[in-house]
């Protein structure tokens, strides 16, 4: 059976190796869904769901339907708990100001929205 030369083995980095400190600072978590965690919920939407979705410190998501009629006024469902990781790797993260220019008209969140007062203990 062979057995590994050890002698081969140094404690220097392989030539194809890169350092994590070369990575430019400016590349990385350039989503607006990573910004500084101000602990606000941020706004996005996705297939015709407005989504309010928090980080730190809550972890939450909460979505609606809107569904447009034509000729009518659009129709809105009832909030309900959205999958935080579709909030933010799927839907498309808006201002403040354009979510209240497409969803203004929605109803309020339900009392129970960003109150969970759970963090993870690993944060």
């Amino acid at each position: 059976m062979p057995v590994a030369d050890l002698r081969l083995v140094s404690d220097e980095p392989s030539s194809w190796a890169r350092p994590v400190s070369t990575v430019k600072a400016s590349r990385r978590h350039t989503h607006p869904a990573f910004a500084p965690h101000t602990g606000e919920p941020k706004y996005a939407y996705d297939d015709g769901l407005a989504i309010r979705f928090a980080l730190a410190p809550h972890y939450e998501a909460w979505a609606i339907y809107k569904r447009h009629r034509r000729g009518l006024a659009p129709v809105y469902g009832e909030w309900f708990e959205y999958d935080l990781t579709d909030a933010v790797c799927k839907a498309g993260v808006l201002s403040k100001a354009d979510f209240e220019r497409l969803y203004g008209d929605a109803p309020p969140l339900p009392d129970a929205a960003f109150r969970s007062g759970w963090s993870s203990p690993l944060v």
